[in-house]
């Protein structure tokens, strides 16, 4: 009766130690999650202590079903619909202050759990518009011996134009279960263009601290009508 007992206790030993396994390491979802859909919603994140600049600003992005959150939108036509699906604006993006200039765009990311890391990228970024000033000297010549300039004439042409931004990030999981959360120190690039195209600054790097904030919503839809 004695070596029963033993038995079973050690059967029982090695169940909870089985369960204990299951309860304290990944969850039995897809990839590792706790249930189903955990790390879809809406996450949010500072940046902030950028280098050789300051940056300082925000970032948003969404997960629906493991991927990035999109909108679509129906442009209808005679006896047509055509479709266009983008990067839901609402949930992803980016507004970043450097050397002065604001930038605002897209975030698209990812949160991978079995590595305990999140990364993205920001793309699209635009700072407010401003106007050039070009000047154009039209010169022209005379035809007698020696020539000389007969007129000189200058015209002003005004452009406007953006400069641009992007970059990247990583970041680390620090909080998977009941609140998601993610942090990364000097993890982020950042690059600014001129309006050519032009590096116009050193890129550079910056840190953040994020968390999931909501739950997924509705995917939005919006249709407009031409002739």
């Amino acid at each position: 009766m004695k070596n029963i007992l033993l038995s079973l206790f050690a059967i029982t030993l090695t169940a909870q130690a089985s369960f204990g396994g299951n309860w304290l390491g990944s969850g039995p979802w897809a990839n590792g999650a706790y249930y189903p859909g955990q790390f879809d919603g809406v996450y949010s994140a500072t940046m902030f202590a950028g280098s050789p600049s300051v940056v300082s600003g925000v970032m948003g992005f969404g997960l629906r079903n493991g991927s990035v959150s999109t909108s679509s939108s129906n442009t209808a036509a005679t006896d047509t619909v055509q479709t266009t699906i983008t990067v839901d604006p609402l949930q992803n993006y980016f507004v970043t202050f450097i050397d002065g200039v604001t930038y605002a765009g897209l975030t698209v990311a990812n949160v991978n759990n079995q590595v305990n890391q999140v990364s993205g990228g920001l793309y699209s970024g635009f700072s407010p518009t401003y106007t050039l000033a070009t000047t154009n000297t039209v010169v022209t010549f005379n035809t007698n011996s020696p020539p000389e300039i007969a007129s000189s004439n200058n015209t002003v042409e005004f452009t406007t134009v953006q400069d641009t931004c992007s970059g990247g990030f990583t970041a680390t999981l620090t909080g998977k279960k009941a609140i998601i959360t993610f942090s990364g120190d000097n993890t982020g690039t950042l690059q600014t263009t001129d309006f050519s195209g032009r590096p116009s600054a050193p890129q550079n790097t910056f840190s953040l601290n994020g968390m999931k904030v909501g739950n997924q919503i509705a995917e939005t839809s919006q249709t407009s009508v031409t002739q």
